[in-house]
């Protein structure tokens, strides 16, 4: 027998910015146990438990009702992902035909959306229009059509989703980003759940290893987990990064919207300390030798450290300023250590992106593709045995190398992959990143040099081709510009759901990899 207990201010504090109980959150735990009941009363409930078990469905309801109390409170989260919609795709949500949408109001696909977007989350390929998806979102708006004029307004919500036009402060505006990130209702889902699950799995780690220091250690380690996460990740939700939902939140006249969406990417790595001044410390960035003037802002105290002594910092570009961002610490001078890192494609990796513009970085990739073509019968995409794949790898790098006059190539791949779980498997070169392997796809393309083509296996590998975080928005891509004709998938009403918001299924699926980068480092 199913348990069927209340939601608790705990389960519905799991969805808010604060951690201690405001005036008006008993109202909104009463509402988040009707909508939980209701949901369970509906007709095919069951269905629901193909997904989810009660405490997940608990999750749901509260993450339903904090819609409703978003709208009730101009919070400005919802109307914030419509408005940004819209403005990609020129209608106010994905999927649905509209014919009436009220701003600034509860709607009934909005409660359909966010039903499929919750569920969709732990990477189920969901049909928006599933009957009980509309069945459990038309007895939700019944419960929110009757409290709308009466609901209290959660006056304490605003103000953790907004920051001041006079700011200055780059540990305000990231508080902002982490608040919207992983403590905002409509990313709870997405952004929450997965920092939640990355601290169990660190934790979990770190108890497992006896030391002394165990408690500093994994306060470092959350430290950069959290801060890799605010900066890198996308959302699923139209595979934006934290910063520019901050930007959007705000809205252009803002004065530090635009600070917030040239926020620079994350530096990590290791550096020397060549001194300091009034303002800034002196960095130089080991890998690359590039120097950077971080703001003594940054710091609570002097560094009182010798010069060329080898500092681990991340440092973030807030406002024309270099800020320190997350953990440092500091090791004596080490000629091995320094060798290493000077020599670390990784590392450099890093810096390339800022000195290097896309431009040069896609005449590289463009040569490349010439020769791939002109070496694979003008095709950008092969099938090969897992036993051919490090052969074909060596010999193309080769090629690129010869081609294009490289004694010592910048990139390239191990000379022996490790293929023994492989499967047959794809080459694809992506005309914006360079080479690509695919795995467990193969059956998605039925095409004339696809030796190991199976139509009993199509379906499943156009699912994983859409759901696979690793295979790129070019592949996916290819396949449909290629043998959309030819795979009974898309012949589907969800098929053509997939087809008609082609791009937002791609963000929402690939997310961090959406906006694919090539794949090259400099000296």
């Amino acid at each position: 027998m199913r348990r069927n207990r209340q939601i608790s201010i705990k389960n519905w504090l799991n969805h808010k910015p604060y951690n201690n109980q405001k005036p008006t959150d008993y109202y909104f735990v009463k509402l988040s146990n009707k909508v939980y009941k209701a949901i369970l009363s509906v007709d095919n409930s069951s269905k629901i438990y193909e997904y989810f078990d009660n405490e997940q469905i608990k999750h749901m309801s509260c993450f339903l009702v904090s819609y409703f109390e978003d709208l009730i409170s101009d919070s400005n989260i919802w109307n914030t992902f419509v408005k940004k919609h819209k403005e990609l795709y020129d209608k106010v949500l994905p999927f649905y035909e509209i014919d009436e949408y009220f701003e600034n109001e509860i709607n009934y696909y909005d409660v359909c959306f966010l039903i499929w977007y919750f569920i969709s989350c732990d990477e189920n390929l969901l049909a928006p229009d599933e009957y009980f998806i509309l069945e459990i979102a038309g007895y939700i708006m019944d419960i929110f059509e009757e409290e709308w004029e009466t609901a209290p307004e959660n006056t304490y919500l605003k103000k953790y989703y907004t920051i001041e036009n006079n700011s200055a402060d780059y540990y305000e505006a990231r508080k902002l980003i982490d608040n919207i990130l992983f403590n905002s209702y409509l990313f709870h889902p997405d952004t929450g759940v997965e920092l939640f699950i990355s601290e169990l799995e660190i934790l979990d780690d770190i108890n497992n290893q006896p030391d002394e220091d165990i408690l500093y250690k994994a306060n470092l380690i959350l430290t950069e987990n959290r801060e890799e996460k605010l900066y890198k990740n996308h959302t699923k939700l139209l595979a934006l990064r934290g910063p520019e939902w901050a930007a959007e939140l705000l809205g252009k006249d803002h004065k530090l919207s635009k600070g917030y969406i040239n926020l620079s990417q994350k530096i990590l790595g290791l550096f020397f300390y060549k001194g300091e001044d009034e303002n800034n410390v002196f960095l130089e960035h080991i890998a690359s030798s590039k120097e950077f003037n971080v703001t003594k802002k940054s710091f609570e105290k002097e560094f009182n450290i010798s010069i060329d002594t080898i500092v681990y910092i991340g440092l973030i570009k807030w406002q024309d300023e270099w800020w320190f961002s997350g953990n440092y610490f500091t090791v004596p001078y080490n000629s091995e250590t320094v060798s290493k890192e000077r020599n670390s494609q990784d590392s450099k990796r890093i810096i390339s992106s800022l000195d290097f513009n896309q431009e040069e970085l896609q005449k590289i990739i463009d040569r490349q593709l010439k020769i791939f073509k002109e070496s694979n019968n003008n095709e950008t995409i092969v099938f090969l045995k897992a036993n051919e794949i490090n052969n074909f790898l060596t010999n193309q790098i080769n090629l690129f190398n010869k081609k294009l006059a490289k004694s010592t190539p910048k990139e390239k791949f191990k000379a022996n992959i490790d293929m023994s779980r492989a499967g047959n498997t794809i080459i694809f070169f992506n005309e914006k990143s360079g080479i690509e392997i695919a795995m467990g796809v193969i059956s998605a393309f039925p095409a004339k040099n696809n030796p190991f083509y199976n139509e009993d296996d199509c379906f499943e590998d156009v699912v994983t081709l859409f759901t696979e975080k690793s295979i790129s928005p070019e592949l996916v891509r290819y396949a449909i510009d290629n043998f959309k004709d030819k795979i009974v998938y898309f012949n589907t009403p969800l098929g053509e759901k997939v087809i008609e918001n082609l791009d937002f299924i791609l963000r929402f699926y690939k997310t961090d990899n959406y906006y694919t980068k090539p794949g090259i480092a400099f000296n």
